[in-house]
């Protein structure tokens, strides 16, 4: 939980925002067993606002991964 408050903290504070992204919701996935399935979105994409003015267009796709661990993050223009 620290390390998130953190993570805010420093994105609020350089005006940072995260872009999202378009397609899987989360980035990494894992099954255990046949009755728990746990989902995350792991990696982010962060830009400050003047990037963000600058490429209005940029937004960044998530890509299903099936045969990786992880789910790929490609931006897009």
């Amino acid at each position: 939980m620290a390390r998130a408050m953190k993570s805010k903290e420093v994105m609020e504070t350089y005006s940072l925002m995260d872009l999202g992204s378009k397609g899987q919701k989360y980035t990494w996935h894992i099954h255990i067993y046949v009755v728990m399935h746990i989902a995350e979105r792991l990696d982010r994409v962060i830009v400050n606002c003047d990037w963000r003015m600058q490429f209005p267009e940029v937004f960044v796709e998530t890509l299903c991964g099936r045969q990786l661990l992880r789910d790929a993050l490609v931006p897009e223009v």
